[in-house]
């Protein structure tokens, strides 16, 4: 064996090497990627919001939600669509901002039946969170859709949460909208009656919702979720 095979055949070897090494550069990633897409393999279970992540996103019309004005809540995030205005707290006031151009974002709390202790819970939680916004508070308003009847909530809730939006939504309705997206989300029964969970929901200024808390979730998690959108946004 000569000097001259040796050489080549190392020649070959180290061209060998650096094929495998370039296939190597373009091909491993394409089938991590594809192993993590596909089997979920290495993909971070973690996440940089506190709520749950509505994906795809749901719009709320889904809900079929009725203002206290008896006009189908989606029509307050179609600025596009006749006699559509933006949803504000104070829309059947005679203060009411008739020159807004832009909707806003919502902290949006369900349930079902009477408004009770989570509720409760629920609205004060949202109240901190929109007036620890400071300077953005206004880009957020704040609504409670309910089956319970709409002009007794009001004289229930008005008192407490003067700027607070109310609307009315049909129990199956709230049952299907939030089917899926709520643990335990099929109603239970106890001595006949039907108990829900109460959920907040953030919902962008299109219309679509992105994110869900339990209604017992604490302010300052919503709060740091919020002000992310916020910040990224350039909409409401």
């Amino acid at each position: 064996m000569t000097v001259e095979t040796n050489l080549t055949r190392k020649t070959i070897r180290i061209n060998r090497l650096k094929l495998l090494g370039l296939f190597s550069i373009v091909f491993v990633p394409m089938a991590a990627a594809t192993s993590m897409y596909f089997a979920g393999w290495g993909v971070p279970s973690g996440s940089t919001n506190n709520g749950e992540l509505i994906w795809p996103p749901i719009h709320i019309a889904e809900l079929q939600a009725i203002d206290s004005q008896g006009a189908p809540l989606e029509q307050h995030f179609s600025l596009d669509e006749p006699g559509a205005r933006p949803l504000k707290w104070d829309l059947l006031s005679a203060d009411a901002d008739k020159d807004a151009t832009e909707s806003k974002w919502v902290l949006l709390v369900t349930g079902n039946q009477d408004c009770s202790e989570a509720c409760q819970k629920a609205l004060y939680t949202v109240r901190q969170v929109n007036i620890a916004l400071g300077k953005e508070s206004e880009r957020v308003t704040r609504v409670l859709a309910s089956s319970d009847d709409i002009n007794s909530l009001s004289k229930v809730i008005a008192p407490q949460y003067p700027m607070l939006a109310l609307a009315s939504v049909n129990t199956e309705t709230l049952q299907r909208f939030s089917a899926g997206r709520v643990a335990n989300a099929n109603t239970d029964k106890m001595n006949g009656e039907t108990i829900d969970n109460w959920s907040i929901w953030v919902v962008d200024p299109l219309g679509n919702v992105i994110l869900r808390y339990e209604a017992d979730r604490h302010g300052k998690e919503i709060l740091k979720d919020m002000k992310r959108l916020l910040k990224l946004s350039n909409i409401g």
